[in-house]
């Protein structure tokens, strides 16, 4: 190798962070790298195409705060290439430049990142609706964090796995088809918490992997944290709800209380008119009753001036058989004897008018009558008289 290759090869090696004994290790892999490391360099611009468009999409799903995107840089797709191949995973081992895009998943990454953990599920169902999905989706989580949270992830549909080092993060393979050949997108889905811790963890740790326990245990506490940030934000989240729903609820019985009101003001004019209305009718009532109370007094009067008529007639009568009476006597009629005999007062009169013979007449007559009562009168007593005896 001349000098002009060697110091090509040198700075290549410096650029992906790899030593010359680990580069050699890789043997006949390396010019298969290195192919890779120069394709890839010659589309970048057309996955950062790709990575803005997909980045405005995503953008737009409701609950979305903000989107980081990036593309991963040649150095370090090569430098993770070259990892995965001393560790031999299987997956790599065939890798070529035919491949690379199919097998590096992570090429074009976004990260979707939203206020509260509750938004996840209508992000979630957005993408599923959105997209294809390349593999299963994946929700990383921290021993520790709360079981209703992972029941809810198993529930969508979402593989859980238990992050060695606390990171807790949604992970998708989408399929772009922005060129004709698909393309592979990682899209990671966390809140703006679990951003801030893993951007720290990232400086601290990635990719040097720093294991200083004073460094591990303050990124823990800073993990621990997060999720109780995340935690405050969900119960902040509820506690805002409530309170509108208590607003809510409360603008809703103010608006039935003023319409209860409306209608008993009006209710209450009604019975305003309703009570002058009924003036009006106790006034016409008191006329009624004043017409039957007058009525009633005319019909008393009526009735009383019939008594005094049949008074009067029986005055007049009265008069009339005393003047007959008078005149009775005045021709020596025996008024006291015709009582006795049973003559009525109109037989005065009647006697009266008669001549003075035909008084002698009915005197004799009236005498004779009196004879005849009294003989049969003494002849009633000796009849009884001999019955005793």
């Amino acid at each position: 190798m001349g000098m002009e290759a060697k110091k090509s090869e040198d700075e290549f090696l410096s650029r992906i962070d790899i030593t010359k004994e680990r580069w050699n290790k890789l043997g006949d892999s390396r010019k298969l790298i290195i192919e890779i490391y120069n394709d890839y360099k010659s589309k970048l611009d057309d996955f950062n195409n790709v990575a803005v468009s997909l980045s405005g999409f995503i953008q737009k799903i409701n609950g979305v705060h903000s989107v980081r995107w990036r593309i991963k840089s040649p150095e370090h797709l090569i430098a993770k290439i070259c990892r995965k191949k001393e560790k031999g995973v299987e997956k790599y081992n065939d890798i070529d430049v035919s491949n690379y895009r199919d097998k590096i998943t992570d090429i074009i990454g976004v990260r979707a990142l939203h206020l509260i953990k509750s938004e996840f599920i209508d992000i979630h169902a957005s993408i599923m609706e959105t997209w294809d999905i390349g593999e299963l989706p994946v929700a990383y989580v921290r021993k520790g964090d709360q079981q209703d949270l992972r029941d809810l992830y198993e529930k969508l549909g979402l593989s859980v796995e238990d992050h060695e080092d606390g990171y807790r993060s949604i992970h998708y393979i989408i399929l772009t088809s922005f060129t004709k050949k698909p393309i592979k997108c990682e899209l990671q889905v966390r809140t703006i918490f679990e951003e801030g811790w893993s951007e720290i963890d990232h400086k601290l740790r990635y990719p040097e992997f720093i294991s200083d326990p004073l460094v591990v245990e303050f990124i823990n506490i800073f993990n621990r944290l997060s999720g109780a940030a995340d935690e405050m934000g969900t119960f902040v989240h509820k506690l805002a709800n409530g309170i509108e729903n208590l607003r809510a609820e409360k603008s809703q019985k103010d608006a039935e209380a003023a319409t209860h009101f409306s209608a008993l003001e009006e209710k209450i004019v009604e019975l305003e008119k309703a009570y002058a209305q009924n003036g009006s009718l106790k006034a016409e009532l008191s006329q009624l009753r004043g017409l039957i109370k007058n009525t009633k007094h005319y019909e008393d009067s009526y009735l009383s001036l019939r008594n005094h008529e049949r008074d009067l007639e029986r005055m007049k009568v009265m008069q009339r058989n005393a003047e007959a009476e008078v005149l009775a006597k005045q021709k020596f009629i025996d008024v006291d004897a015709m009582r006795r005999y049973g003559f009525s007062a109109e037989s005065y009169s009647k006697a009266a008018s008669l001549s003075e013979k035909s008084v002698q007449e009915a005197r004799d007559r009236m005498r004779l009558k009196g004879h005849g009562l009294a003989a049969s009168s003494a002849n009633d007593k000796n009849s009884q008289g001999n019955k005793k005896k």
